[in-house]
């Protein structure tokens, strides 16, 4: 399958008017507000209004094509070029279900090994699939990156690999919660005050700094990019969830560790099993929005909504997703 993405062309006649004139006057002598120009210029655009395209070809005397283009997107071409895939995370089986071995297997996580899985196998033919479930060997998590193209599943919290990996990539110390440590990384999961998983790491706000609520912090603006929604383990087995936010962090890294191999690296650490399933769909629909484009990765965070439709059991549903941060800048 070809991965193309559209994008806007600016044609000379238009950027020689734009040069003499500005943007401002541009966009006027169009008829078109300077919003629309300025969106359709940067391609920053999920669509693009049919009158914008008809306003730009009428006023200097274009066609469609002088506008637009197909630019071949390579996201997914170390995977479909190797046709491999490991997986990195220790509750995962590449068995076909039923599990002989359930208490092993993650559901969360192995819904997301299937998605990402079956994605892969339709559209490029990749069929060697395997898992790396040593993932508290820093060396060995190191070395399987560096060889492979890999897709990471979990947040620090449940995967160690995810705390080596960004930690290092971020020349942090893996599992050092010390404030000097923690300030190398420009994003942290906010646990519950309770949760000692989320202590000793790198990626993590300490219990006692969480007066900001729970997420994914962006230190940048020191303000949580989405806000999750966090019951506690015995109240959520009982209850019915109408409506609550889950999230995910999205890092991808190309060629990690000035490796000379052609390989990737996709991360997708929900806050919870949900929030990494959902971003391994949001990724599906959406990779051409993460193309690294500067110094080998990108970044993205997507905010999930569910629902909970039984009690005693964790069989959450997920109603929708959007994206929150894309390629390290806010969305909305």
């Amino acid at each position: 399958m070809k991965t193309r993405n559209l994008v806007f062309k600016t044609p000379p006649v238009l950027l020689q008017f734009i040069q003499q004139h500005g943007l401002n006057f541009t966009a006027a002598s169009i008829g078109i507000s300077r919003g629309a120009l300025d969106k359709a210029l940067s391609s920053s655009w999920d669509s693009l209004n049919r009158s914008v395209i008809e306003k730009i070809c009428d006023r200097f005397d274009l066609d469609v094509s002088d506008l637009l283009k197909l630019e071949p997107i390579d996201f997914w071409t170390p995977f479909a070029e190797s046709k491999q895939c490991v997986f990195v995370a220790e509750t995962i089986s590449m068995e076909t279900p039923p599990f002989a071995d359930l208490e092993s297997v993650n559901l969360y996580d192995q819904q997301t090994t299937s998605e990402i899985r079956a994605f892969l196998s339709s559209a490029f033919g990749v069929s060697n699939f395997s898992a790396f479930s040593d993932i508290t060997n820093e060396g060995r998590v190191i070395n399987t990156i560096k060889r492979h193209n890999c897709v990471v599943i979990g947040s620090p919290r449940s995967n160690p690999a995810t705390e080596i990996i960004l930690s290092r990539y971020y020349g942090a110390r893996p599992f050092d919660s010390s404030e000097g440590n923690r300030r190398r990384v420009p994003f942290a999961f906010v646990w519950p005050p309770n949760d000692e998983r989320g202590k000793g790491s790198a990626l993590s706000i300490a219990p006692a700094d969480n007066s900001r609520g729970l997420g994914i912090l962006h230190k940048k603006d020191g303000h949580l990019i989405v806000k999750v929604d966090w019951i506690p383990k015995h109240d959520f087995s009982a209850k019915i969830i109408r409506n609550a936010k889950d999230c995910a962090l999205i890092f991808i890294i190309d060629k990690p560790f000035k490796t000379k191999e052609i390989v990737r690296t996709i991360v997708l650490a929900g806050y919870s099993g949900i929030g990494t399933l959902a971003a391994a769909k949001a990724l599906i629909r959406d990779f051409r929005k993460l193309q690294p484009i500067e110094e080998g990765r990108s970044v993205g965070v997507v905010e999930i909504r569910y629902r909970k439709t039984r009690e005693a059991e964790d069989h959450r549903e997920i109603e929708k997703y959007y994206w929150k941060l894309i390629r390290g800048e806010r969305t909305r």
